[in-house]
């Protein structure tokens, strides 16, 4: 992680903050976190303004970027996370975290 991707997290984590728990929706586990997330931002779209993280790229960059395209009018943002990144509660309201697993019968 270069200079810049680490100002770009420091940014991020603080930016955030501004923000109320209930605007973040995290999707953990081991696979099928993508689509998930996928899933997620067409469904959130049809009521939301919802912005999420990019396809299948490292989370210790994609998170602190898609954080930081935050706009006022954003009502949902989903994240992409990785076992590093947590959503901590500081602003009150509650997070989401959705657990992506996937069975085969």
């Amino acid at each position: 992680m270069d200079v810049l991707d680490r100002l770009k997290t420091f940014l991020a984590k603080h930016y955030a903050k501004l923000y109320q728990n209930n605007l973040f929706i995290g999707v953990i586990g081991s696979v099928g976190k993508t689509t998930t997330v996928q899933a997620c931002q067409a469904v959130l779209l049809q009521k939301y303004k919802t912005i999420a993280t990019k396809p299948n790229l490292d989370s210790s960059i994609n998170i602190p970027e898609t954080i930081l395209r935050i706009k006022p009018g954003t009502e949902k943002v989903i994240l992409e996370m990785d076992s590093v990144w947590c959503i901590c509660s500081r602003t009150g309201g509650e997070s989401i975290s959705i657990r992506a697993r996937i069975f085969f019968m």
